[in-house]
């Protein structure tokens, strides 16, 4: 460096240290030693009833899954020696015993017994119903009470009265279940509002929560804080059982600039590092005087916890490392700070790694940049202890479980990830955690890295661990102090209230002055209303908030929502930093083209984003069906580059991101001093990724586009009469249908998406293209019709029923994955067969308004006769299902689950007798089949759920009725491709029992 640029720098660094306000903080601390010991949990067990035996669980305390039966860990109790488990109880002896589903145990932590001679105690085991009435299903989050009475878990209170929650006193009898009401209604009706994610405060008086919005067809979120009170005898909303009600309930959000991370004037734009943004809400600070979130980065693309004042709204940032934290708990008595953190293991380093960057094109990306931190299921995160002043200068917090060899079970084992949430104890002496092993399908299979074995009791993969730090003397805490109804800063919530959406800046070309010198342009795309961002471009020249870091360049994203939970980011960047740090950040020519959904965490994308930072490389490459390394297996291998698994790419659909065919403007973007290259040079096929994805406006809201009115037109002339073979149906389809989508977007919107997949089989040269339309249609229909199911009503029966049956449709049209088992796919019924059983109530409450429209009543009528033939008739015998009945009945001595599946094999006997000879039309096989599905037990979707084998044994034979209905161009090769995938999961064993629908198929192993 010469002389002159550094004294240049010393002297912008000196006018920086001036101008910045510095909050005076102590030195970092010196790490302190740490004792981590694991917790018993109760014996594993499968899922097979009885397999709880008494010699795998002599205390007869019951017996969890392997996978999956521990669900969470809560907080420790007052004592400091209990602590609060949420867990899958299974193969209980019989049906009489309380130990059976999701509960909420005890779990000594201290070494002792409980009376009973074990380690566990369940407190929701055996509630009697009259003790839970209108109870929530889900547990998590569980936290105790301050009284050691009391638990919060999930949307319910548990209470045990006068007796302590550990009492031999607290029995089931004892117990009660009280559910928690927000009323959101200006008439108090209804069930009240939707929460989640709550936390309890430490006054014991109040709790925090969040609830979901929607706002221009994305996913938003606020933070709440209401006051608990008990309702005895609640006379208005329901349920009308004694519950908790939230009252003085404050929004998180503040009125006026205080609220936006950008400030604009003019035609100036400026940092708001004082906002109070809270994304998502985290919980409370020890003393209870201020709430933790998740807020609007302060640096693009990372993503940090902050602390607010609940009286004065000050905003402290906790953490600022590169990589994503979340989960965090902070100590009674306010000194440190626990947090889950992806920091260490360079997950979000190929986005975030260069710092200082303004967050500006966060307005677009902030959703998906969160969303990258997990690989579905598996989590990155690892457990740090940071003081009370946060993430400063060099300082990110001492790693808890830093100590081992990371050999297979270790406490460091990086195949072992952390969950949330950690908890500290009252005295702050020690802090539970729980940890998750690595399973399929983020290991084994197609993914390189191979599945570990877990060294855990019974192959468990959950462990509770505790920390203990050895050095520290217990503190004695001063009494809570009771939080204010009236938060000064906060909006107070009044039924009915719906908050406006945040980030709502209105399109322009700004200008934002670093700190310290330089400027960055940027250009805003926002919609008509000005409510959502859709575009942001920003070029940098010489930008420095620090005066030591200057950032030139370009860089740009364009976001779209197909589905409000759906993040479509078309990314661009070439910047380029230079002083103290030297540091790039370039995606590839063609761009970073991104698509995650922010429930799943699993995405798709093309190119590449890559960020180099003084010469480390840390990048993301998901080119079209290319396969990825975890970057855990990279460093095993000892690659160079830290490369980061992202997840699979599926489909690698481009959407309206592609622009290669579209004419390439000139670039607004001559940055002569940046190291990037400022302008594409000749013979690029994309000149400036920035300008098209900024000049690429979309189309108004309520226009077509020509291809849409293409679809619509081949719907209305042939997909129509492909649906029936029924003059008087084929014609309500092709006129009734498309008349009801002009009032009913949603059901239009699946027209189209069902006309594409039709037409995309006689147009080859166009079938992606096509496609492509289906997803984006099928998307947006279901979008749209989720705010309706929520509060479905006779006027909107019949669009919905019809938005079913189109729903059913393009789930059958739609290209066939390889994990899709049809009616379980990843796990859990697809939203089509949810829909498609839904009906069954719809019909049911709705029968009149639907027999009020003529020829709907000719459909209801014929779909009445099919039900009485199916149900009345005696099926003949059928050789195959009875050789198939008798092996089960052999095999399985469960009386519910032979019953369950009898009930299947029943129902597919009356199905088939539909096929045999010529007595009835090809709509009536049609509904014959699809009634089975239909009719399925709930048990018996559980069973497919968990691909049990003699269930998924049934399902082949119902790949029998799919492949002779193969003439169905939505259902064709449906029976060979399920067929094919029902026998890749079964074991050689069961194989043999579906060689009859493999035989009648014609399927070849």
């Amino acid at each position: 460096m010469s002389l002159m640029k550094a004294l240049f720098l010393t002297l912008l660094h000196t006018i920086a240290t001036a101008i910045l306000p510095r909050a005076d903080v102590p030195s970092p601390p010196e790490p302190e030693p740490i004792k981590i010991i694991e917790l018993p949990l109760p014996p594993v067990s499968s899922s097979v009833e009885g397999s709880c035996t008494q010699e795998v669980d002599p205390f007869g305390t019951g017996c969890i899954l392997q996978q999956g039966g521990l669900l969470q860990t809560g907080s420790f109790l007052p004592d400091g020696n209990h602590v609060i488990a949420r867990v899958n109880y299974t193969g209980a002896l019989d049906s009489s015993s309380i130990y059976v589903g999701d509960q909420i145990i005890l779990i000594k932590s201290d070494g002792t017994s409980f009376s009973s001679g074990s380690s566990f105690k369940c407190i929701t085991c055996g509630v009697p119903q009259g003790n839970a009435e209108g109870r929530a299903d889900i547990l998590d989050y569980p936290q105790a009470f301050r009284d050691g009475k009391r638990m919060l878990a999930g949307t319910n209170i548990i209470d045990c009265g006068e007796f302590d929650l550990t009492s031999d006193q607290c029995t089931p009898e004892a117990t009660y279940i009280y559910p928690i009401r927000w009323n959101t209604a200006v008439d108090g009706t209804g069930e009240g509002g939707s929460i989640r994610e709550l936390r309890l405060h430490p006054g014991n008086e109040h709790i925090g929560f969040n609830s979901f919005t929607s706002a221009g067809g994305r996913l938003g979120q606020n933070g709440y804080v209401g006051r608990l009170v008990f309702n005895p005898s609640p006379t208005t909303g329901l349920p009308m059982v004694p519950r908790y009600d939230l009252t003085n309930v404050n929004i998180l959000l503040s009125n006026g600039t205080r609220n936006e991370p950008l400030l604009i004037e003019g035609d100036q734009i400026s940092l708001n590092l004082d906002a109070i943004t809270v994304g998502e809400f985290r919980g409370f600070s020890g003393s209870g005087k201020e709430a933790t979130f998740i807020g609007y980065p302060r640096e693009s693309s990372n993503i940090d916890v902050f602390a607010v004042d609940l009286t004065t709204g000050e905003v402290r940032r906790l953490t600022s490392h590169p990589e994503y934290c979340d989960p965090v708990d902070i100590s009674a008595d306010d000194e440190w700070i626990a947090v889950m953190d992806t920091r260490g293991s360079n997950r979000q380093m190929f986005m975030a790694g260069m710092r200082n960057v303004p967050p500006v094109l966060d307005l677009v990306s902030t959703a998906a940049a969160s969303s990258t931190r997990n690989n579905g299921q598996r989590r990155f995160f690892q457990l740090y202890l940071i003081d009370r002043y946060g993430d400063r200068g060099d300082y990110y917090g001492q790693r808890i479980n830093e100590a081992g060899d990371e050999s297979p079970g270790s406490i460091n084992d990086p195949n072992w990830n952390g969950r949330a949430d950690p908890k500290f104890s009252l005295d702050t002496t020690r802090l539970v955690y729980w940890q998750a092993l690595v399973v399929a399908p983020a290991c084994g299979g197609e993914n390189p890295l191979p599945c570990p074995n877990s060294t855990e009791p019974g192959g468990r993969t959950e462990r509770v661990m505790v920390a203990h730090f050895t050095s520290r003397q217990p503190v004695s805490l001063a009494p809570v102090e009771s939080l204010s109804d009236d938060i000064p800063w906060a909006i107070p919530y009044e039924p009915g209230y719906v908050p406006a959406p945040p980030l709502a800046v209105p399109g322009g070309v700004y200008t934002l002055r670093g700190a310290v010198a330089g400027t960055a342009e940027i250009t805003i795309v926002s919609n008509a209303d000005g409510t959502v961002v859709q575009s942001v471009a920003v070029s940098y020249d010489n930008f420095t908030d620090d005066g030591l870091a200057f950032l030139n360049g370009w860089e740009n994203a364009t976001l779209r929502n197909p589905t409000v939970t759906l993040n479509e980011v078309a990314w661009y960047s070439d910047l380029a930093q230079s002083g103290q740090t030297d540091a790039t950040k370039k995606t590839s020519p063609d761009g970073f083209h991104l698509s995650i959904d922010t429930l799943t965490n699993i995405f798709d994308a093309n190119g590449t984003l890559s960020t180099t930072v003084n010469g480390t490389l840390y990048w993301a490459s998901l080119k079209r069906l290319s396969k990825s390394l975890p970057e855990d297996r990279m460093r095993r291998l000892g690659l160079g580059a830290e490369y980061v698994n992202l997840g699979k790419l599926r489909r690698g659909i481009s959407c309206d991101f592609n622009i290669s065919d579209r004419p390439t403007p000139t670039s607004p973007h001559g940055v002569s001093n940046s190291t990037g290259t400022g302008q594409t040079p000749i013979g690029s096929q994309v000149t400036s990724p920035a300008a098209a994805s900024i000049n690429h406006q979309p189309v108004p809201a309520g226009w077509f586009s020509a291809l849409d009115l293409e679809l619509l037109h081949h719907f209305t002339t042939s997909t129509c009469f492909t649906i029936s073979t029924e003059p008087m149906v084929r014609n309500f389809w092709r006129v009734n249908i498309p008349r009801m989508g002009f009032s009913y977007p949603y059901v239009l919107r699946a027209i189209l998406s069902l006309s594409a997949l039709h037409l995309s089989r006689f147009k080859p040269q166009r079938r992606d293209t096509l496609i492509e339309q289906a997803m984006i249609h099928h998307n947006t229909s279901s979008s749209l019709a989720l705010p309706v199911l929520n509060n479905l009503s006779s006027d909107n029966s019949v669009p919905i029923f019809f938005f079913s049956m189109l729903t059913t449709f393009i789930a059958f049209a739609s290209p066939k994955e390889l994990n899709n088992l049809l009616v379980i796919a990843n796990g859990v019924m697809p939203e089509w067969l949810f829909l498609f059983r839904g009906m069954r109530s719809v019909i049911h409450l709705n029968t009149d308004t639907m027999h009020s429209i003529l020829a709907m009543g000719f459909i209801f009528d014929s779909g009445k006769m099919m039900n009485e033939i199916w149900e009345t008739n005696t099926p003949p015998e059928h050789e195959g299902l009875k050789e198939l009945e008798n092996t089960i009945r052999f095999y399985v001595k469960d009386p519910q689950k032979l019953e369950d599946l009898s009930d299947g094999i029943e129902s597919l006997r009356r199905s088939f007798s539909f096929f045999y000879g010529s007595t009835y039309t090809d709509d009536q096989r049609l509904r014959a089949a699809l009634m089975w599905l239909f009719k399925l037990s709930d048990n018996f979707m559980n069973l497919l759920k968990e691909r049990d084998n003699e269930a998924l044994c049934v399902l082949a034979f119902f790949c029998v009725l799919l492949q002779r209905l193969d003439y169905t161009w939505w259902i064709e090769g449906w029976g060979i491709h399920l067929v094919g995938r029902i026998y890749s999961v079964l074991t050689d064993g069961y194989r043999l029992w579906i060689r009859w629908p493999i035989e009648e198929i014609g399927w070849v192993p």
